[in-house]
């Protein structure tokens, strides 16, 4: 008990907790049911270390629990969803996975999950979950009661367990990701397998159910993320996904996503910067730490074993850890252990085509939940150690409450203000350091530039809680080169942006793109440091920097006139300057700039009107023509576009400068003076070929005219207008000038007729001059003012003229005497027709004498005299007074000039006006009618009768026999109205008035035709029609109105545009259905495609598109054949089709496609692709159905469809033929290169494309074994690829890794390919016999690839393969310029002339090195035996006579430095050692060229020269140094023991094990290496030798 407790007066109790079921609940809620299900699994597998992931659905319906004897079966039930990761459970992560609102992580913020709760995410998807780790399994119930939720058993025990059947644990799990009866016997799983059997019915946990189809939704939420998922994790670099089907025990991969490149180059970067923080323990460092590596991705899905596409992103990523100088506020929560957070962020760029589209996220080592906008708007991705809400789906930010209260005092809103605003723009400082790092070292490539750019934020774009990381980002970088510019040299360098000028051009959106490229050439030659940034990039800067200046066409116009440099540019480079000038107006900027372009090819300066010697005039060159000799005072036009010729009108207009317009007056004055000249004042004029003022010139001075539209009067006193004499229009050789002031009329002209000659006669008697014809050119509307045609307007127009004559009356007086009677009739009959008569010409005619008037006396009279008509025949009376009577004509012309008329149609009028009342039946009013019909024709202008007689109801309707007046119904006879209105009480009864001339009298009458159609009936019986098509009824009574209804809008389109029940007829019809589409293909469609069909045989105007677009769509919509350009543009079938149809009849054509229809095939699939070029390829990518058709091969190759990745698009001379891997794009697309590139079809064979070949087949051979034929077709293929990889060596030195090579088999249907490090070819054949008979597993090149090729491309040497663990021993030269061997030459030269010096400097060394005893051996034998199997040929030589020298000391590890170096005393500063100048080694070299050494486990071979040991040396050095205790180095020197066979017993060595002491060999230089030698040409002899033995010992005294 409590000491403070006294349990008289105290009772103490627990403060009581929901049950656990309530609290998973809890969690579920804070948990969405999403994908985040699988992050939190990553995340654990994540903090435990793990490197791979693996997760499987598997669809087995098994173990149903059918009773609850077997408790532990519904653990083990399927379909489950199962998790893999390759790392062990820890005690600590037992206890922390059985937590809830607690966690093992807590106190360590490296771990992503931290707050115990992202497991129990899973119980979203099942109630029983299980674990498998290490030597245990855990079984999890939560509806058990509290203390018996987690049951744990030790594999050991699991086959004894009396509670689980153990076939039920098999059936579930063996056989997947390791599980096997080995685990049970050995007690031991490596790694951490999840097993959770999905809820297939509601608990009290949750209602949620979980299938196969949910799971596969996962798997795609995962896969939508799983290019960048890895990007900011410290551990995993793989995941995959995978199926078990239901019907099938194997488990299918899907999908995989995986760190590739560089993969434990990554790994170590990742290790060595958590390490860094690790070492820390939460303190800040002196300086901020950063890991900075580029990061490759690639994911893959899978069909069975066949990759369905294949995806790869680079990203360069940039770990930071904040340290150093900061705010206090940041220190302070750096140090706060209540909040354990970390000034750890990261940023990630992508390096690819597509970065700037990308699209930034948020991650917290894993990305945060998808929305549908950037969360950031930042170009990148951002990590950090945010503060988060409880389910790690948020970031905190402050509540709308907090922002207008400015409550900001909660330390993790605080956190995240200064992880944005200190931390995270210094990292993202340093991402764009190293992509600008990146684009230089790439040689600053264009697309890399602009990936850059790219990754600098769009200000506008970022949304607003992140805006806080702007100001010192900007201000960071603004001083930083982070700009491109290049030099009028194209030299490229990046500068910062206040050493930028910027042209951005933003305000000119319409300037040609030469006229950009020159001014970007000025501003070079002017040595303007330019830069070609994005807009927006601009936009940014300048947001956050409005110093920035933009260029204008101010301050370029400054400069120039500054500098005259410009004069020296081309005419049309200074014309583009002027087009750039004259963008902003006004124009006053270019005064004084020369770049006023003359006729003749000058430059002038522009200068101020006033200055009128400078004068000069804007004209065309036909203009300049009509005035010879003064072309120079003109401004050239021809080399002006439209945009300058608009603006040099406009400076005209305005008179800014010297320019002057050619006016009409100016014109006329200078015309008049040609005339004059080259014609004279004689009228009329007479003209002839010789003349300088032709016939064409004449035509050239009336088309400026008429072109200018100047006023015809200013020229009408002027004889401009022909009469042609003899010859031709186009060949006039005589012609005479008359005036527009002469009263005229042309007999011929155009389509109109000429005039019956008496005509002609009659106007000449009047005094009007008549022209046989007039040139076309001047057949114009502004002549007819002043020559007429032989028309009767063109007569009524000069009679009017007449009129005003002031002789007129003598004109008339002189007609009526002499003209004659048969051209009076011609002229009274030619008038008779005129409808447009004038007064004037109307009272000039009336006093004419042109009729015979009938009375007591016939006689001629005009109308002024008599001025009554009539025309009646049948008149039964003589008429009561005096009446002009003749023919029609005479009728109709004295009814025109006035004449009243006496007939029947008072009488006929008054009996119509009676029938508007009831005063005759319906009988008796047919009747009239049928008399007034017959008669009608003599009404035609009797408006008034015919108005009468409409309004007359005398006709029944065809179908309810209404009566009704004319205008109620439509023409029967027209088969047009017949099919539109069949079936409808739309025409006249066929009881009566069915002829054609009764139907033409009803016309008169009001009876409706074709013409007088209206909107609302069209609208009436389109909403027949729809009802009918909905019934389904009567379906040629559809299609016929239909069609007619088509044919009607096609003919008056404009009838949409009319209001029909307050609606345009086009928004009525759009969705009624009442259009025929094409029911049958065309003949140009393939017969095998299907033609679209659906279930109505009409469709609604919206659904439809044109005839034309069939090789488009015709298999996927419904197509009309139209001829109305206007309908389809109102209907808008003449727009694109939809691209998803368009793709999808693409699809078709693949799925369908066959060789033998190549033919019909090819136009179509070049349609389809021109087409896909006008859609954005983000519009197409958005498609589900085109990223299936590009994943599974829609780009055409020639013969079939293939990946993109197949194809590549530009050739070269020597392009390899690497079908069927590669095919080149067919050169009917080439004008389509750009949209193939951006589908991912390679520009052409590069490395890159090679390397990828050698990867499709190596992948093609592991999946299936091959023919022997595709085997040998492949490795010829393979060989082209290694011998042109050769050809590129100098680019593939850092990538000589990834090479491929075919590998030699037994079997001749098997391809295997390794890389160049994992293989060997074979220099020796007895070295490979050898290496044969012990099995080593070594790769050889296959026999065709030539040693020559596998050298140059890194392949290893078999001797190289061998000696792979020795290592390089370097000497020190003296110069960087003179060969080792000629240094050594020199030092024995100079101070070691003869061989005595050698045992004497062997001594001396033994002694420094503290040996007891010294033994020299002169060996003389040949050792025959011991040359062959040697490290090489070259060692053959050095295997014989030889002086040994031994001393009972080793080599330190100082030693071996040492005694390689020439140029220094390594034992200056040891004052007991002896020799301290460094050389005396040197002096063995008198002896041997190849001196060697055994000490320890070490042996030592020199060889300067490098040709004794040749290939065998492992590097550039010239000497090697082998330790035996290497077990490779073992059994290389036991394939290789005649090479240190000589060794062997001297002095007690024995290579097989480690040497006490020091022994050394000085093969003797023989007298053929003497003579070679670059060293020393001395030889020693046997005698020679002894005699060097024998004077050594004398002061040793031996």
């Amino acid at each position: 008990m409590d000491e403070d407790s006294d349990s008289d007066f105290e009772e103490y109790s627990s403060m009581e907790q929901p049950p656990l079921i309530k609290q998973l609940k809890t969690i579920l809620a804070e948990y969405p049911d999403d994908g985040q299900i699988i992050k939190e699994l990553l995340q654990n597998a994540e903090d435990a270390g793990a490197s791979e992931v693996k997760i499987l659905y598997d669809d087995r319906c098994i173990n149903k629990q059918e009773d609850n004897r077997n408790s532990i079966r519904k653990f083990l039930r399927g379909p489950a969803l199962c998790f893999f990761n390759d790392a062990t459970f820890t005690e600590s992560d037992w206890r922390g996975i059985k937590m809830i609102y607690s966690s093992v992580k807590e106190d360590d913020p490296l771990k992503v999950g931290r707050f115990g709760l992202g497991f129990k995410s899973v119980f979203h998807i099942t109630d029983h979950p299980v674990v498998l780790s290490g030597d245990r399994i855990l079984f999890m119930d939560p509806h058990r009661k509290a203390d018996h939720v987690c049951l744990t058993v030790q594999l050991t025990k699991l086959q004894t367990w009396r509670k689980l059947d153990i076939q039920d644990f098999f059936l579930a799990l063996n056989g997947t990701f390791g599980v096997s009866s080995e685990i049970l016997r050995t007690g031991r799983y490596d790694g951490t397998l999840f097993w959770f059997p999905l809820r297939c019915d509601t608990s009290n946990l949750s209602d949620a159910v979980y299938n196969k189809e949910k799971v596969m939704d996962l798997y795609t939420s995962f896969r939508t993320e799983a290019s960048s998922i890895l990007v900011f994790l410290k551990h995993l670099t793989k995941v995959s996904l995978h199926e078990k089907k239901s019907d099938a025990d194997i488990i299918n991969l899907l999908f995989t996503v995986e760190v590739v490149k560089n993969v434990d180059e990554v790994r170590d970067f990742r290790k060595a910067f958590l390490k860094e923080i690790i070492n820390l323990n939460r303190s800040i460092p002196q300086n901020s730490i950063d890991c900075r590596y580029n990061l490759s991705f690639c994911t893959k899905s899978f069909d069975g074993d066949n990759v369905v596409e294949e995806m790869n992103n680079d990203w360069k990523v940039i770990n930071y850890y904040k340290g150093g100088s900061m705010s206090e506020e940041l220190r302070a929560l750096i140090q706060d252990d209540s909040l354990g957070y970390m000034p750890l962020v990261g940023v990630a760029a992508p390096m690819g085509q597509n970065c700037a589209e990308f699209k930034g996220h948020v991650y917290c080592f894993l990305p945060l939940p998808q929305k549908t906008q950037s969360i950031t708007g930042l170009p990148v991705h951002v990590n950090g150690y945010f503060a988060l809400s409880q389910n790690r789906r948020h970031i905190k930010w402050p509540s709308a409450e907090q922002d207008m209260m400015h409550l900001h005092r909660d330390k993790s809103l605080l956190w995240n203000e200064k992880l944005l605003k200190e931390v995270l723009p210094e990292a993202y400082e340093i991402l764009l350091i190293e992509m600008i790092n990146h684009a230089v070292k790439k040689g600053n490539p264009d697309d890399v530039v602009q990936c850059v750019y790219a990754t600098i934020p769009r200000v506008d774009k970022v949304v607003d809680e992140w805006k806080a990381i702007l100001p010192n980002l900007f201000g960071r970088i603004i001083s930083r080169p982070t700009l491109m510019s290049v030099s009028k040299s194209g030299e490229k360098s990046w500068i910062s942006c206040s050493e930028a000028f910027f042209a951005t051009f933003r305000n000119y959106a319409n300037l040609p793109l030469t006229v950009k490229s020159t001014l970007v050439k000025v501003l070079q030659m002017y040595d303007k440091r330019y830069v070609n940034v994005p807009l927006q990039v601009f936009e940014s800067f300048s947001k956050l920097n409005n110093s920035l200046k933009d260029m204008n066409s101010k301050c370029f116009a400054a400069m120039l006139k500054h500098d005259s440099r410009y004069k020296s540019l081309s005419s049309q480079e200074k014309l583009n300057i002027l087009e750039f000038l004259t963008q902003d107006c006004p124009y006053n900027i270019l005064e004084g700039l020369e770049l006023l372009p003359m006729q003749d090819g000058s430059f002038l300066n522009f200068v101020s009107r006033q200055r009128t010697s400078d004068q000069v005039f804007l004209c065309s060159e036909e203009e300049i023509e009509l005035f010879p000799g003064l072309d120079k005072k003109f401004v050239c036009q021809s080399h002006q576009n439209q945009w300058l010729q608009k603006h040099t009108r406009s400076m005209v207009k305005k008179g800014l400068y010297q320019i002057l317009a050619m006016e009409a007056a100016t014109f006329r004055a200078m015309l008049e003076k040609t005339v004059q000249e080259h014609i004279g004042s004689t009228y009329p004029r007479t003209v002839k070929a010789f003349s300088v003022l032709t016939g064409s010139w004449i035509q050239k001075v009336w088309e400026y005219i008429f072109s200018n539209k100047y006023d015809v009067n200013l020229f009408q006193h002027m004889p401009l207008i022909p009469l042609l004499q003899s010859g031709s229009w186009s060949n006039i050789q005589e012609m005479e000038l008359y005036q527009l002031t002469d009263l005229l009329i042309v007999k011929q002209i155009q389509n109109v007729r000429s005039l019956h000659e008496g005509v002609y006669k009659c106007l000449e008697h009047l005094s009007i001059k008549v022209l046989p014809s007039l040139p076309e050119w001047l057949q114009r509307s502004q002549i007819l003012q002043y020559i007429h045609y032989s028309t009767l307007d063109g007569v009524i127009q000069l009679l009017d003229k007449l009129y005003l004559f002031p002789d007129r009356e003598k004109l008339i007086f002189e007609f009526n005497r002499s003209c004659e009677k048969d051209s009076r009739n011609e002229f009274v009959c030619f008038l008779a027709g005129c409808t447009s008569w004038t007064s004037n010409s109307k009272n000039f005619v009336r006093g004419l004498k042109l009729f015979m008037e009938s009375g007591s006396v016939d006689r001629e009279v005009s109308v002024q005299e008599n001025a009554n008509v009539t025309k009646v025949v049948d008149f039964p009376v003589k008429f009561p007074k005096p009446v002009i009577t003749g023919n029609y004509d005479d009728f109709r012309l004295c009814c025109a000039l006035g004449a009243a008329e006496l007939d029947k149609k008072s009488l006929i009028a008054e009996t119509l006006r009676m029938m508007q009342g009831s005063s005759y039946s319906f009988s008796e009013k047919r009747k009239f009618m049928q008399y007034f019909i017959q008669c009608i024709g003599e009404f035609e202008h009797a408006r008034n009768v015919l108005n009468l007689a409409s309004r007359v109801s005398f006709l029944e309707s065809n179908i309810t026999h209404a009566v009704c007046t004319p205008a109620k119904l439509f023409d029967p006879l027209d088969s047009r109205l017949r099919k539109l209105f069949k079936g409808e009480d739309r025409f006249p009864s066929k009881n009566c008035f069915q002829t054609n001339t009764d139907i033409e009298a009803l016309k008169k009458l009001g009876l409706k035709t074709y013409i007088n159609l209206t909107a609302t009936d069209l609208y009436e019986t389109a909403r027949l029609i729809e009802n009918l098509c909905e019934k389904e009824k009567e379906r040629h009574v559809i299609y016929s109105k239909a069609h007619r209804l088509l044919a009607v809008l096609e003919e008056k389109p404009a009838f949409l545009n009319a209001n029909v029940h307050e609606h345009s007829l086009k928004k009525l019809l759009m969705e009624m259905r009442c259009i025929p589409h094409a029911e049958t293909k065309n003949r140009h469609f393939p017969s095998v495609l299907p033609w679209f069909q659906q279930q109505h045989v009409l469709s609604k105007p919206s659904e439809l598109r044109l005839l034309k677009f069939s090789g488009l769509v015709g298999s996927t919509m419904p197509l009309i054949d139209s001829q109305s350009k206007d309908l389809a543009k109102e209907f808008g079938w003449n727009q694109d089709p939809p691209s998803d149809k368009v793709v999808e009849q693409l699809g078709l054509l693949i799925e369908m496609y066959d060789n033998s229809y190549k033919p019909e095939f090819m136009p179509i699939i070049n349609k389809i692709y021109q087409k896909l070029t006008t859609y954005s390829l983000h519009t197409l990518l958005a498609d589900s159905n085109f990223v299936t058709i590009l994943q599974n091969g829609c780009i055409w190759r020639g013969d079939g469809f293939c990946h993109p990745r197949e194809i590549y698009l530009e050739s070269k001379r020597n392009d390899l033929d690497l079908t069927p891997y590669l095919y080149k794009l067919p050169e009917e697309f080439k004008g389509l290169q750009a949209f193939f590139l951006n589908l991912g079809c390679s520009k052409e064979q590069n490395v890159d494309v090679l390397l990828r070949t050698q990867i499709l087949i190596k992948q093609k051979h592991e999946l299936l074994q091959r023919s022997c034929d595709d085997v040998k077709r492949d490795i010829s293929i393979l060989i082209s690829i290694l011998n042109r990889l050769k050809q590129e060596k100098s680019r593939m030195k850092e990538r000589m890794h990834e090479i491929l090579f075919p590998i030699h088999c037994t079997e001749e249907s098997t391809l295997v390919l390794k890389t160049g490090p994992e293989c060997t070819y074979c220099n020796a054949q007895w070295l490979r016999d050898m290496t044969s008979e012990e099995e080593e597993d070594i790769y050889y090149v296959h026999e065709d690839v030539s040693n020559m090729t596998a050298e140059e491309l890194g392949v290893k040497s078999l001797t190289q393969q061998l000696l792979s663990d020795t290592e390089e021993l370097a000497m020190e030269e003296w110069g960087q310029d003179e060969p080792l061997t000629t240094r050594l030459h020199r030092i024995i030269k100079e101070g070691y002339q003869d061989g005595f010096s050698v045992p004497k400097e062997i001594v001396q060394n033994a002694d420094d090195a503290g040996a007891k005893c010294v033994y020299f051996l002169y060996d003389e034998r040949e050792n025959d035996d011991a040359k062959t199997n040697l490290l090489d040929e070259g060692m053959a030589n050095c295997q014989g006579p030889a002086i040994w020298a031994f001393n009972d000391a080793q080599f330190q590890i100082e030693d071996f430095k040492n005694i390689t170096k020439l140029n220094a005393a390594t034992k200056k500063d040891q004052l007991e050692k002896i020799g301290k100048f460094g050389l005396g080694f040197c002096s063995v070299y008198n002896l041997t060229d190849v001196p060697s050494f055994i000490s320890g486990s070490n042996i030592v071979i020199f060889d300067p020269h490098k040709y004794h040991l040749g290939k065998a040396l492992p590097g550039s050095s010239p000497g090697m140094k082998i330790d035996f205790a290497k077990m490779k180095n073992r059994k290389m020197m036991k394939r290789l023991k005649n090479q240190f066979k000589p060794f062997q017993n001297v002095f007690g060595c024995d290579i097989s094990c480690s040497f006490q002491g020091t022994l050394f060999r000085f093969p003797l230089r023989t007298t053929f290496q003497a003579q070679s030698s670059k060293i020393c040409d001395q030889y020693y002899s046997k005698e020679e030798c002894l005699d060097l033995l024998h004077i050594t010992s004398k002061p040793l005294g031996i």
